[in-house]
Formats: structure tokens, sequence, C-alpha cells
């Protein structure tokens, strides 16, 4: 699957096109890893950002799009998503298992990214646009059959 990267998908900032980003998405995640329990965490990571991205980026836009960027740097799979809203620091979303952040409304997006991938940056571009940068260690080679380990979705943290 390291053939069809990088790759970029230009989707319109509507909720019902989560599913053609998720079409090209999930063939090359599948491609690198091969196993369902590896690829699962990540799609839903890449799943719960585009939903914010279309939430929160559009501002409103009716012609707003939102940008899936895949591509290999190093040893990682990078995935970007990017957006024309105003953007927020990940890091200042409170932990939603705090007890004084246990009854709002959002913020549980984040812990689910942060637990699914190596890594979450968060940046503004020249151009006006929001991304979101996941990364997260590619497997070994396929030879030895070996995905990377996965943090679990309820709150531990990967060894």
């Amino acid at each position: 699957m390291r053939d069809v990267l990088p790759l970029r998908v230009v989707i319109g900032s509507r909720l019902e096109q989560i599913e053609r980003a998720h079409a090209r998405l999930t063939p090359i995640l599948h491609g690198l890893w091969g196993d369902d329990s590896a690829v699962r965490p990540i799609e839903l990571a890449v799943h719960e950002a585009v939903v914010n991205a279309i939430e929160h980026g559009g501002v409103g836009n009716p012609d707003a799009t939102v940008e899936l960027t895949l591509s290999i740097e190093d040893d990682e799979l990078l995935i970007e998503i990017s957006d024309q809203g105003p953007g927020f620091d990940p890091d200042t979303v409170p932990d939603p298992r705090r007890p004084d952040s246990v009854l709002r409304a959002s913020g549980r997006g984040v812990l689910l990214i942060r637990t699914a991938v190596d890594s979450l940056e968060a940046a503004h571009s020249p151009q006006g646009r929001f991304t979101l940068t996941l990364r997260t260690k590619l497997p070994r080679s396929t030879a030895e059959g070996v995905p990377p380990r996965r943090g679990g979705f309820h709150g531990d943290q990967r060894a």
C-alpha cells in the first residue's frame, strides 16, 4: 500500500461525505497493518477528527472542504485532517475523565484520538487552514507480522 501514498482526499464539509473519505482510507490502513484490531482504533480516531472538522471547520460555509492527507515519514504514518475553521489547541481540552469534566458535552474525541495514535499535533497554515496531524508508528514488516501496540479505549496508556 505504500505505493499509493501520499494520498489526498478532499470532501465537502458535510457529514454525508465521511463515507467517501472512509472508503479511500480503510484499504490503505488494512494494507499497511492487515489486522482489524490494529486498524480499527486508527479508523475511529480519523473518523472523530473528520467529524470535528466538519462540525467546527465549515464555519457555515456551504463550499467549505475537509482535506485528508496520508503520507509516510520515516517509520510513521501521518494522517492530516485540515479544515477552514478557527481550530483549537488539543492540549487545552480538559480530560473528560476528570470529575469536573465528566458531564461536559465535548472533549471525548480528543481523548479517543490520543489513545489511538502515537501523537497529535495542531497547526494553522498561512493559507488559513487548521490542520490536525495524527502520527502513528508503522507496523514492523509484514513478514514479521507483529502490529504496533495500541492503547485501549478505557484510558490506559500505551506501554
